[in-house]
């Protein structure tokens, strides 16, 4: 196995997401872009979905990853939020797109309900991918 390291993978101007991208070769398959996103939570106009845009628009085959701030029924969630429609919503068009949520709630809330805002999204990945919450 070889492994080879490239010290800079261009990351998209994003203006509501914070974001880091690693780049992967496994094989002869073509390289898959690894991206740690967080959605920051409260924004006036909903998700951020140009900034999502930008990030699956990096690469071919591309897995997104992280603390979405997007609950919704479809992915675990007891209620869907505003930003969780605006996401599956936007995703539902996409053809190539997969959403892997965890069955276990991701943040725990005192005040309200458990909610599922960790999510991956994962854009033409040719391998059987699954997600879990380790406790």
């Amino acid at each position: 196995m070889q492994i080879l390291f490239k010290h800079r993978v261009p990351t998209p101007e994003l203006v509501s997401m914070d974001a880091t991208i690693v780049e992967i070769k496994i094989g002869s398959h073509p390289p898959i872009k690894i991206i740690s996103a967080y959605a920051r939570a409260g924004m006036t106009g909903g998700f951020p979905l140009a900034d999502l845009q930008k990030l699956l628009k990096s690469g071919p085959n591309v897995i997104i990853a992280g603390d979405l701030n997007a609950a919704h029924i479809a992915w675990n969630s007891p209620r869907t939020s505003f930003y969780g429609r605006k996401l599956f919503n936007y995703l539902q068009g996409i053809n190539g797109i997969k959403v892997l949520a965890p069955h276990s709630p991701t943040h725990i809330n005192l005040y309200t309900w458990d909610t599922v805002i960790d999510l991956a999204i994962l854009k033409r990945i040719p391998f059987h991918s699954q997600i879990r919450v380790k406790k």
